[in-house]
């Protein structure tokens, strides 16, 4: 287990617009990891001390596979062990300790029920203390994309396929989004002809309709026309998330009715936040929810989120007891650079503890893009372009919703070890853990 701490290199005078990393065609993207204090004050920003520890890199060996990784996904973490795809699999270990990388599920995989094995894998997966959820296919096409669930003991389950017809529908799914996994319950968006909606499964439990284009908007007019934007024909944004039963989504509608929202246990839709929603220590209402791929996060009952408003505003905010504050926005300083302050944040996503603390991808007014966190109620960064770790330059960062664990941030680097122009690049995923907590 290779550990580093975080050196700055001579700053590079080259704009440099993050490239972003393919999962089967799409990007893969960076999160936010967001920390809440019960005051609606916005956080403020100190200096903070962190342990890189490298998980895998493109020199890395495939566990019961031939060769050495030539792909990474963004990592995903819980419970003290982190997964990411990879090639032709998806992989786990613990995170500290002398631990070594398995397989979870890869090429070699037979499919719950079948007796094919899994030909590829796609996008992030759905990750809860050893519980996987993930799309994937199989060699001849038999379902040429599904949704899958694999249980810490071994257990496999095919949550749907496209051979599976929507529920409510006469039509087979056709496109699934990522998942997101919490006690063995799933939740993803799927598409069919014509149909789009939200649908929760329990693992070996029958498949429902958490909200779809025949569902009344909360305090809206008519139904959802949509969930989300759809980006290369076929990666679909606005990714929901599930905590204890509540299922958190996007939603769009006629007249340019756009909102996040909550389906509770008991299956009640509520308004979590909408363009008419005011925005907390803002002007005016929200007037988009576009700008993360994630829907929202949802924790004990709290949700947080990305807005947008007019001029410009953009922020991570929380909803708690039936108010919203700010937990970071454009206006939030950054620790020890005077006058700078953070700028477009979230973009990638951005995972929540809810509670301890959050992280987040960010582009800043002075210097170099980098990822966040708020770790202890104040501002701190965890790495930026060109900071050298385990000896090499690194730069073009990349982390997710399920990014965030205990004191520690997982994140991918896209470029390792890698020159300005070159597109021969090294690839690696570390885990960032912040020394003393």
């Amino acid at each position: 287990m290779k550990k580093t701490k975080c050196i700055s290199s001579p700053r590079i005078r080259t704009f440099l617009q993050m490239r972003r990393f393919a999962a089967v065609g799409f990007t893969t993207v960076a999160f936010a990891i967001l920390a809440f204090a019960s005051s609606a004050r916005m956080i403020s920003a100190r200096p903070s001390t962190w342990e890189f520890i490298k998980i895998v890199d493109t020199a890395t060996p495939v566990p019961g596979g031939t060769g050495n990784f030539s792909e990474l996904g963004s990592p995903v973490m819980s419970g003290g062990k982190i997964a990411f795809r990879g090639n032709s699999g998806i992989y786990t270990r613990n995170v500290l300790g002398n631990s070594t990388l398995s397989a979870l599920v890869d090429t070699n995989t037979t499919i719950p029920g079948g007796t094919e094995t899994f030909s590829w894998f796609s996008g992030t997966p759905g990750f809860d203390n050893g519980d996987i959820a993930f799309k994937a296919s199989t060699f001849s096409g038999t379902g040429t994309g599904g949704m899958y669930i694999y249980l810490s003991g071994g257990q496999g389950y095919m949550v749907a396929d496209t051979n599976t017809q929507i529920p409510g529908e006469t039509v087979n799914f056709t496109d699934f989004g990522d998942p997101w996994l919490y006690e063995h319950q799933v939740v993803f968006r799927g598409r069919g002809s014509g149909k789009d909606g939200i649908y929760t499964a329990v693992a070996g439990g029958a498949l429902q309709v958490v909200a779809d284009k025949n569902t009344p908007i909360p305090n809206g007019t008519g139904n959802f026309t949509d969930f989300g934007n759809i980006f290369n024909n076929f990666f679909m944004a606005g990714i929901p998330t599930v905590d204890d039963g509540n299922v958190v989504f996007r939603g769009r509608g006629v007249d340019g009715q756009d909102g996040i929202y909550m389906s509770d246990s008991s299956g009640a839709l509520h308004v979590v936040a909408d363009k008419n929603t005011p925005i907390p220590d803002g002007t005016g209402n929200f007037t988009s929810f576009a700008s993360s791929i994630l829907a929202g996060v949802i924790k004990d009952g709290k949700v947080a989120f990305v807005g947008q408003g007019s001029g410009g505003q953009l922020g991570i905010y929380r909803l708690e007891g039936g108010t919203l504050f700010v937990i970071v926005n454009k206006q939030t300083p950054l620790p020890n650079v005077p006058g700078g302050f953070l700028g477009s944040v979230g973009g990638q996503g951005f995972g929540w503890d809810g509670g301890k603390g959050v992280s987040f991808l960010a582009d800043v007014t002075v210097g170099q893009q980098g990822i966040y966190t708020t770790f202890g109620g104040s501002l701190q960064k965890v790495v930026q372009n060109f900071d050298v770790l385990d000896g090499k330059v690194s730069w073009v960062f990349g982390t997710y919703g399920q990014g965030l664990d205990g004191n520690r941030v997982s994140f991918l680097v896209g470029n390792f070890g890698c020159q300005i122009g070159s597109f021969n690049c090294e690839s690696a995923i570390f885990v960032a853990r912040r020394l003393g907590h």
